[in-house]
């Protein structure tokens, strides 16, 4: 009998478990503000909201559809009116705490996003799109804690992608990091795409809100603005060139950032070349208003630096590595 009761209690746990994710009503909502850094300065803000539309089984997995929509100003045109946009769906799964993604329904196959089993140090295949010539793709776990939200006590997990991709005749150590939480995803996309193209870029951005039928709302400390924000022009959210000195220029090893309005923030960085392709993307920490970003993996050229501040102000400007 005892044992029997233990196999029930054993079942409503798991099934629980499985509740964590992709629950009746789970929207997550991503805040975007993009830069291309062609000659043109094309821009594009607002929010993705990600719903789950659909529910499916694959090789015997239960696996969730999730469709992704922009409201926001696009690429083009620069100007309102503001747009709501379908950008598409995917599908994925979480199966012994390992959130993957489908790249394949046929044969079928799934790449991990995440691993919320792992330890600092392990390593997965990285997501890489299709349109790359890339070498070296791993994903790395460099922490692993928990945090409690809406009295939920869920893993997360920091990684560091990290890949080598030819770009035209040049040879580029990409790398970008994210923090992945149970139920929320990643924090910075829900998944990442390392990617070579400019089209990639208009998938992602950094997760503002997540909420579900019995998972309160929750916000993302730091983030001010209404969960679906769309704003009702690029430039009302920016900084000015006099706001933030970058130097030296031209920059080598490293270049420094220095603003009296970044006085102990965190901003997250993005440097793309001059062909608007992402060449990385991590956060920084400014102490009294200084920080240093290191560029020894970048090869010599010109780029284009964004910061994007806690309050969501961004900062633009163009940089030069010899």
């Amino acid at each position: 009998m005892r044992k029997f009761v233990f196999i029930i209690i054993l079942s409503l746990s798991l099934q629980g478990k499985a509740q964590m994710w992709f629950a009746n009503g789970a929207e997550w909502h991503y805040y975007v503000n993009q830069f291309y850094a062609g000659a043109t300065g094309l821009n594009g803000n607002g929010h993705y909201k990600i719903t789950v539309t659909n529910s499916l089984t694959i090789a015997g997995d239960t696996c969730y559809e999730l469709t992704r929509r922009f409201t926001g100003i696009p690429f083009s045109p620069l100007t309102p009116p503001v747009n709501d946009l379908y950008k598409g769906h995917f599908i994925v799964k979480v199966k012994n705490r390992v959130l993957s993604l489908c790249t394949n329904s046929t044969t079928p196959s799934f790449d991990t996003i995440c691993d919320f089993n792992a330890v600092v140090g392990s390593k997965w295949k990285a997501l890489i799109n299709s349109s790359c010539s890339v070498s070296n793709a791993t994903t790395a776990v460099t922490s692993v804690s928990t945090i409690t939200i809406n009295n939920v006590s869920l893993k997360q997990v920091g990684v560091t992608n990290t890949y080598l991709a030819i770009i035209g005749s040049n040879t580029y150590t990409l790398s970008n990091t994210d923090l992945f939480v149970e139920k929320l995803g990643g924090l910075n996309s829900f998944y990442y795409y390392n990617c070579c193209s400019i089209d990639c870029d208009v998938r992602y951005g950094d997760l503002s809100c997540y909420k579900d039928d019995n998972f309160p709302l929750y916000k993302v400390p730091g983030y001010t603005l209404a969960c679906n924000y769309s704003p009702v022009s690029i430039e009302e959210n920016s900084y000015q060139t006099v706001d933030v000195s970058i130097y030296p220029q031209p920059a080598n090893q490293i270049v420094n950032l220095s603003s009296p309005l970044f006085a102990n923030k965190r901003a997250q960085i993005q440097i793309s070349n001059n062909l608007g392709q992402l060449c990385c993307k991590q956060r920084l920490q400014f102490n009294n208003g200084n920080a240093q970003l290191p560029l020894a993996n970048l090869p010599k050229g010109i780029y284009f630096l964004k910061l994007i501040d806690e309050d969501l102000k961004t900062f633009t400007q163009k940089i030069i590595v010899e």
